[in-house]
């Protein structure tokens, strides 16, 4: 449901023969429109130039955007009537407009008539043609059609390298790298400090793995040892390095996103919740009640969730080979969840046999209760004073 970034009441959809569809506030008569039902409506260069502006953050940030509630970009066209100053999404390539501002950038005509009379326009220049010209002008359109139809395997779904330098390190390990990343307004306090505690305190136990697992894993053969001290502590120690610093990479690839939408006492919240979800998963599943579990995978699994159901069309790339080179096929992230989720059920089920060192449970309970904290907020949305005003 689109959201007033101003009034905070729900948007109408509105149609008309002489503009483009719309999504109007009820209270302020305000406007939010997509860049692609703005194009017929307006000159290709000018739009050109508000996403190009959008796109390398404009005039700093916006309003919240109505449809994923991240800070727009405050964006601005030079008009031959002066400047007109909007809010643009890069993500969901939303435009706000106040009352009157859509006819400046967007002037109405009825483009149903027009393009009746451009068909007929067209057919009657046809009629006009010998019939060898007109035999070969349906050739050449058959051909187009034809050439058109034809799917663009690679398009913008491969790269030929990531944003950014450092991403080629995760890539080259198999991890997957966020591109088109959401727009974030606030630093993501709450996860890098947790990501540290877990850093600091999984490199300490890895001066003795052995020990630190058998004394401060969760055991589910006895859960409420050290007076249940094992629930939290086996979140930040890890079975090894690879194992803390993968759990590492994806708390920071999703969390900060997360955060930015929950809040720190919020995310906080989750990250705890799904944790101990995720451990309750294991100790009530897992056939082995003598290994400890270690690892804050639950946690993590959460964040994974509410990221994927809050930004489901952003996009993830993995690397592969493309023949003599490499390339980045990027995904949109509710694919790359749904593909997770797909293998968590599967090691579940080998997990219950007894097949597995790794613990699905905990995934999948820490994963649920990322779904419930998303439901909730979609119920519930934080708030988000706007920091720009028109």
């Amino acid at each position: 449901m689109l959201t007033c970034p101003r009034c905070r009441v729900p948007l109408k959809g509105i149609s008309s023969r002489l503009g483009p569809r719309s999504f109007a506030c009820p209270s302020c008569a305000g406007r939010a429109i997509t860049l692609e039902a703005l194009r017929p409506y307006t000159p290709p260069q000018r739009l050109t130039a508000l996403w190009m502006d959008t796109q390398h953050g404009g005039d700093g940030p916006g309003q919240s955007c109505p449809g994923c509630g991240q800070a727009m970009r405050a964006v601005h066209s030079d008009l031959t009537d002066g400047r007109l100053d909007l809010d643009c999404c890069p993500g969901c390539r939303l435009v706000w407009f106040d009352p009157t501002e859509v006819e400046r950038l967007a002037e109405p005509h009825d483009r149903v008539a027009e393009a009746r009379h451009a068909e007929e326009a067209r057919r009657q220049r046809e009629r006009d043609l010998p019939l060898e010209a007109r035999v070969l002008l349906a050739k050449a359109e058959v051909e187009s059609i034809a050439a058109h139809a034809k799917p663009d395997i690679l398009g913008d779904a491969v790269a030929s390298a990531p944003e950014e330098p450092w991403q080629w390190v995760p890539a080259a390990m198999g991890l997957p790298i966020e591109v088109d990343r959401p727009p974030r307004e606030h630093f993501a306090w709450a996860t890098w400090i947790t990501g540290g505690v877990i850093l600091f305190g999984g490199l300490f136990a890895l001066g003795d793995t052995r020990g630190s697992v058998a004394a401060l894993g969760l055991l589910p053969s006895d859960p409420w040892r050290a007076g249940g001290l094992t629930w939290l502590s086996s979140l930040v120690v890890h079975g090894g390095l690879g194992h803390l610093l993968g759990n590492l990479y994806f708390l920071l690839l999703a969390g900060d996103d997360v955060e930015d939408v929950l809040g720190p006492a919020r995310w906080v919240a989750l990250f705890l919740l799904a944790g101990l979800a995720g451990n309750l998963a294991h100790v009530l599943f897992d056939p082995r009640p003598g290994i400890p579990l270690v690892g804050a995978s639950g946690s993590i699994s959460g964040l994974i969730a509410f990221y994927a159901l809050r930004f489901p069309f952003a996009r993830m790339a993995l690397v592969f080979r493309l023949f003599w080179r490499f390339a980045f096929l990027k995904i949109p992230v509710f694919v790359a969840a749904a593909f997770w989720l797909l293998l968590q059920v599967v090691g579940a089920w080998a997990q219950r046999g007894g097949c597995s060192q790794v613990s699905a449970f905990a995934h999948l309970g820490g994963f649920t209760v990322g779904v419930a904290f998303w439901a909730v907020s979609q119920r519930f949305p934080r708030h988000v004073p706007s920091t720009t005003a028109f």
